[in-house]
């Protein structure tokens, strides 16, 4: 690339439909992850969140298992405006999120 940075556009990262969903969210949304630990600020570091916590529990277990890397599910709040994209392709009801935009994280499970 030479040094030239290029950016994904959230348009064509979306369908139309997934584009209403993520227009509908309210001002603040609850967001889920399964990441890699020890805290949940270190949980939280991932552009990857989902709106379900089984979702998430389901990543978490997969580090556990395959990766051999203890997991965490983490709940955190995150303002619309921190929210790229909403892809539901695969029904995790994935949300990518900036995770600096994150707030209020908790550990939901370990």
């Amino acid at each position: 690339m030479c040094g030239k940075v290029t950016k994904a556009d959230p348009a064509t990262l979306m369908t139309a439909d997934e584009r209403k969903v993520l227009d509908a969210f309210p001002d603040t949304v609850r967001l889920y992850r399964g990441g890699p630990g020890p805290t949940a600020r270190k949980a939280a570091s991932g552009i990857s969140w989902t709106l379900k916590p089984e979702v998430a529990a389901f990543f978490k277990n997969s580090l556990d298992t395959r990766v051999k890397v203890p997991g965490l599910v983490i709940e955190a709040t995150f303002p619309k405006a921190g929210i790229v994209a909403y892809i539901d392709e695969r029904t995790e009801n994935e949300v990518i999120a900036n995770y600096r935009r994150a707030r209020q994280i908790k550990i939901v499970s370990e």
